[in-house]
């Protein structure tokens, strides 16, 4: 029962993900738009784009 549980809990992490990066990319366009070059917001938002980026590949591989 348990691993039903997380299955489920994953499958719904999982299609979270797209929604997640284009919240994010719009966020890392929006920083660079507004400030014309790179900050540390806008270094963030790049990191955090790569970092579910990553997520969403090692999901798509398991």
């Amino acid at each position: 029962m348990m691993r039903s549980e997380n299955t489920i809990q994953v499958s719904n992490t999982t299609e979270d993900f797209p929604s997640n990066i284009d919240e994010l990319r719009s966020r890392y366009d929006a920083c660079v738009e507004f400030f014309g070059h790179l900050d540390d917001r806008t270094v963030k938002a790049k990191n955090d784009l790569v970092k579910a980026h990553e997520k969403l590949a090692e999901h798509a591989l398991k």
